[in-house]
């Protein structure tokens, strides 16, 4: 019940900053199918929404469900400055996830930078794993993503190619990033199409360092 109550009162709040206070808005759906060891197939869907103000402040997050029992939310607020070359914002997270009889909290901050084709991040995040009421604490941990913007001065299209830790309901060990391509076509102003793949290897606490996960996605967006 705790953990209903949870996912539910996440998402209103981003969907009630999204129709009364966000001056440009994007909501994505997606879905995912792959292969994972030692799960086999999977298939995942998710709802994000992403929102910028006038003052500076965003605020991205949503919810994520996959076949394999793992149900997820994930919240982002940021706040950025303009520099003569590129933009910093200064973020925040707050993630929950559930698998099984493990639930995993985390809360963290740090900072990205972007400038033409470059975008870069950092922070760091602290974790608190449960079970059948016995918890784990993990007071250190990095995330980070890195990379390219192969089509900068198209307006239809992007086309990104990055390493991370930190995917969006995926917060990884540092030591497990996923390597992703994804792309978007932007026939008009309000619609997007979304394709991707992703490669990382997964294993709790590294005892698996060979398994790993592979998968594709798709999806689109709205945007007003």
């Amino acid at each position: 019940m705790l953990k209903t109550k949870f996912f539910l009162i996440v998402s209103l709040l981003v969907c009630c900053c999204s129709f009364i206070l966000a001056q440009d808005s994007r909501l994505s759906f997606r879905l995912r199918a792959g292969d994972t060891t030692p799960f086999g197939g999977f298939a995942a869907v998710s709802a994000d929404v992403n929102h910028s103000f006038e003052n500076n402040f965003a605020v991205n997050g949503g919810v994520q469900y996959n076949t394999i029992g793992r149900t997820a939310t994930e919240i982002r607020p940021a706040y950025s400055f303009e520099l003569e070359n590129g933009i910093i914002s200064v973020t925040a997270l707050l993630h929950y996830s559930h698998q099984s009889s493990i639930d995993n909290f985390a809360v963290g901050f740090g900072a990205d930078y972007s400038y033409k084709w470059l975008f870069l991040t950092a922070g760091y995040y602290y974790r608190i794993y449960g079970c059948n009421g016995s918890y784990m604490k993990e007071y250190f941990n990095l995330f980070y993503q890195g990379g390219l913007k192969c089509l900068p001065d198209v307006e239809e299209w992007d086309l990104n190619i990055y390493i991370t830790n930190c995917e969006l309901f995926e917060l990884e060990r540092h030591y497990q990033p996923s390597l992703m391509v994804q792309g978007w076509w932007y026939p008009n102003d309000w619609l997007g199409v979304n394709l991707g793949v992703s490669y990382k290897h997964t294993g709790m606490f590294g005892i698996a360092s060979d398994y790993y996960q592979l998968y594709g996605s798709t999806g689109i967006c709205y945007r007003w």
